[in-house]
């Protein structure tokens, strides 16, 4: 069985193209599914604004890798 994970934040049109080109294809010898999008979390919103000041802070875009997140 096939597997699609959306790395996605919300629906939109790239969701539809997704499941547009899933549906293209005939997946009789494997099933498939297609997982939700990610949607709104708030580690997810913590990660984002902390990549943003660390692209403010270090102009040569390198992030920080010593924090671990748990979920």
């Amino acid at each position: 069985s096939i597997i699609v994970i959306p790395y996605l934040v919300f629906t939109g049109l790239l969701k539809r193209e997704i499941d547009q080109k899933i549906k293209k294809y005939d997946w009789k010898e494997r099933s498939i599914e297609v997982c939700s999008y990610l949607g709104p979390h708030p580690v997810l919103l913590e990660l984002f604004l902390e990549r943003i000041s660390e692209t403010i802070v270090n102009k040569n875009g390198a992030f920080n890798f010593d924090r671990g997140i748990k979920l």
